[in-house]
């Protein structure tokens, strides 16, 4: 794979549809947020391989997995909309910057 040195679309709007539900304490969603532009900064930052983006990207599942017990604490919930949301702007992501990894692998190690 050839390597990324590229500037995310700052015109694409991540997490929007949970920003738009007050179900969404909005601190939450912003830590969740910095949490994908993390992986994004790491993308446009280097030169990557296949296998270092994976692993980025299962460090990136770990992180959102570990921001559940929070969502709860705040009287919301990870669950379907705010899965399928995260997954759509990975996907997004991985497309705009031409990796090579299916969605369903980028997302292997989530426990969201």
């Amino acid at each position: 794979m050839e390597g990324i040195l590229e500037k995310f679309n700052e015109d694409h709007f991540l997490l929007e549809e949970m920003y738009a539900d007050a179900y969404y304490p909005k601190f939450l969603v912003d830590k969740l947020r910095f949490v994908i532009l993390d992986f994004v900064d790491y993308l446009s930052d280097n030169f990557r391989s296949r296998e270092e983006i994976q692993e980025k990207l299962d460090e990136m599942n770990a992180m959102i997995g570990n921001l559940r017990e929070e969502f709860r604490e705040n009287g919301s919930e990870f669950e379907t909309v705010a899965r399928a949301c995260v997954a759509a702007d990975i996907e997004y992501i991985l497309k705009y910057f031409s990796v090579g990894i299916e969605p369903e692998e980028a997302l292997r190690a989530r426990d969201w």
